[in-house]
């Protein structure tokens, strides 16, 4: 309803704007309960009601006024073409497509976020440099055998401990699933499955490389063989 109409419809019902007062003030002055005062009834405001009796004026005089009368009409034929609406089915992406789409942008965040595997990448460099200089040239005597389980178990007690580098990057990636899960974008399973197959290439890069690294310089034992079970060994930790 146009505010001129309101003050109309206000007024007729013994509600008129005072003047230079603004006409939004006065109508919620007249309505709302909030103000807890009596509203002047007439032009000469020589009566006061409560706000309680003001709202029920109004609501019995709009029941019967033109006003009411114009906006059934209006929700009459809204309803009307209302009456057989037709709805498209919104389809789910597959199961595969949802994987595939997941693997890629994974792998794009991955590749861009320097904290996930990149920082983790040139740590792991550095520890194979550092071990290769401490541990070089271990020989193959009986009293060797101490370093090389000490290598050993520091490569996998450093591994360990770094993979909390890439934890806060998964925090946000988990907020971003949690949101599209409860979205019904998709479920647990494509999330998972996408995450696992983005973070391979990773995990082969941070792991060949350091391990080449670390493997011969201290005289490990020779044979590929032998360097795909540390790889394996590296890979899994």
């Amino acid at each position: 309803m146009p505010l001129t109409q309101e003050l109309e419809f206000f007024a007729s019902n013994g509600f008129p704007c005072p003047t230079l007062q603004n006409p939004s003030d006065h109508l919620l002055k007249t309505i709302n309960k909030d103000f807890e005062q009596d509203i002047e009834v007439g032009l000469a405001g020589t009566r006061t009601i409560p706000t309680t009796e003001a709202i029920d004026i109004l609501l019995s005089s709009y029941k019967s006024s033109k006003w009411n009368q114009e906006v059934q009409n209006e929700v009459a034929i809204l309803s009307e073409k209302d009456t057989n609406p037709t709805y498209k089915r919104r389809e789910h992406v597959g199961f595969l497509n949802q994987c595939l789409v997941l693997t890629k942008r994974s792998s794009v965040n991955m590749f861009r976020d320097i904290g996930y595997y990149w920082f983790r990448l040139v740590v792991y460099i550095a520890l194979g440099l550092s071990i290769a200089t401490v541990f070089y040239d271990l020989g193959t005597t009986n009293g060797s055998i101490k370093d090389r389980v000490s290598l050993i178990m520091f490569v996998s007690s450093f591994i360990t401990l770094m993979t909390i580098g890439g934890f806060p990057s998964f925090v946000e990636d988990m907020k971003v699933f949690e949101r599209e899960r409860l979205n019904g974008h998709y479920g647990v399973t494509a999330y998972v499955i996408g995450n696992t197959f983005s973070s391979i290439p990773y995990f082969l890069l941070i792991t060949i490389i350091p391990g080449v690294i670390t493997y011969y310089p201290p005289g490990l034992r020779k044979g590929y063989e032998h360097f795909l079970y540390f790889f394996l060994f590296c890979f899994l930790v």
